[in-house]
């Protein structure tokens, strides 16, 4: 813990607030839940901080507004925030309030402006992965610009990429938005089992997110963990790894034509559920089929899954604490784990998110979490002479 008590204000979008202005559940799913932000600033009240909730960047922007140090509100007052900000418009939505704290030489938790805005980015976070050879599906960025139809475009983009037409030896192909989160645009036709199947995909892809590029990757059909990280550049850590086990046994009710899982959850799936990926629908809980399992640490694939994670988060120079999505490219002792998605700002619900579970498994509780992510950010504070 620090040395002393710290000031710190907590700025994220509230999803509540967001959904009574009118936007949809799925518009704001990424954000905050006031409940959510309540666990951490009662945890941060716990480990003996002051601590306000300032709220999102509008209202940031008021309070950095305030010029006379004098003011009880003024950000000089702040030695850190503390920021769960998904941002809410533009593809580096993020980056957006770290990038103002960095204006104004505010400390705040987690990844700086520019790990967001390249994390957030799927081409961007993959294009730097294979530079320095970390492993990763092989890919193509599809940009809708208008130019023919939907699989024209796609077929371009393959071509266009290092990869070239080798992808389309490759199916099954994944398609999804490039910089969405919570596997948004994720459906059961990202999944393309063939090239007649590509352009249909990719519409969908098009016409549900009209502003953004489509990455094309190899889908990867191995066995898929997250893994947990801690701390920063050469202090960070893997805190611990979750598995996720797609591949349950199932059988089909023929009466009610709906899928019966044989697993300990004795979860019922439609059959358009029954997929070995995470859809929107998936994640956000309906009819989930995922079952989430610690696997050996002592497995080889764990342990490379852990290794290129670790790696991953060091070279984009995420910062605290975040999660890194994994996945092997087929079974068997020859797999070869590839990364899929770094999270550096990963959801920290209580009794729902993976991290959680993590740090849960490492005999950290909620407040040791909370605490582990101040420590590592404290060491960013600076002397306010030094801000601007």
């Amino acid at each position: 813990m620090p040395q002393r008590s710290l000031r710190i204000a907590c700025v994220a979008e509230s999803r509540e607030k967001y959904q009574a202005r009118g936007y949809t559940f799925e518009q704001c799913c990424e954000l905050t839940a006031e409940d959510t932000m309540l666990h951490v600033m009662s945890a941060l009240k716990s480990l003996g901080h002051t601590v306000e909730l300032v709220g999102d960047i509008k209202d940031l922007v008021q309070r950095l507004a305030i010029t006379d140090e004098n003011d009880e509100r003024s950000p000089s007052k702040w030695d850190l925030v503390y920021s769960d900000s998904e941002g809410f418009i533009g593809s580096a939505r993020e980056a957006q309030i770290p990038g103002l704290l960095e204006a104004y030489g505010i400390p705040f938790t987690c990844a700086s402006a520019a790990t967001f805005a390249v994390c957030l980015d799927k081409g961007l976070t993959k294009v730097k992965l294979e530079l320095f050879g970390i492993p990763t599906a092989p890919f193509a960025i599809i940009q809708n610009d208008g130019v023919g139809t939907a699989s024209e475009q796609a077929l371009r983009a393959i071509k266009e990429s290092r990869h070239g037409e080798k992808l389309l030896d490759s199916f099954p192909l994944f398609a999804k938005p490039v910089a969405e989160g919570t596997s948004k645009g994720v459906l059961t036709s990202s999944k393309i089992h063939k090239i007649e199947e590509l352009g249909k995909s990719i519409d969908i892809q098009f016409t549900k997110y009209p502003d953004q590029d489509i990455i094309l990757e190899t889908f990867l059909r191995g066995r898929e963990f997250t893994v947990g990280i801690i701390g920063t550049g050469a202090k960070a850590r893997v805190l611990g790894v979750l598995e996720v086990c797609w591949h349950n046994l199932h059988t089909i009710d023929t009466s009610t034509l709906e899928a019966v899982t044989t697993d300990r959850r004795g979860i019922n799936l439609q059959p358009k559920d029954m997929v070995d990926f995470y859809t929107y629908d998936i994640k956000l809980g309906h009819g989930s089929h995922g079952i989430q399992s610690v696997p050996d640490p002592k497995d080889p694939e764990v342990i490379k899954a852990c290794e290129i994670a670790l790696r991953s988060w060091r070279l984009l120079k995420c910062r605290d604490l975040g999660r890194i999505d994994v996945r092997s490219d087929k079974f068997g002792p020859d797999a070869e784990p590839c990364i899929i998605e770094v999270n550096p700002l990963a959801g920290l619900i209580p009794g729902a998110s993976s991290l959680v579970t993590i740090a849960q498994n490492a005999g950290l509780s909620y407040q040791d979490l909370i605490e582990a992510v101040v420590e590592s950010a404290a060491e960013r504070i600076t002397k306010p002479a030094q801000r601007i």
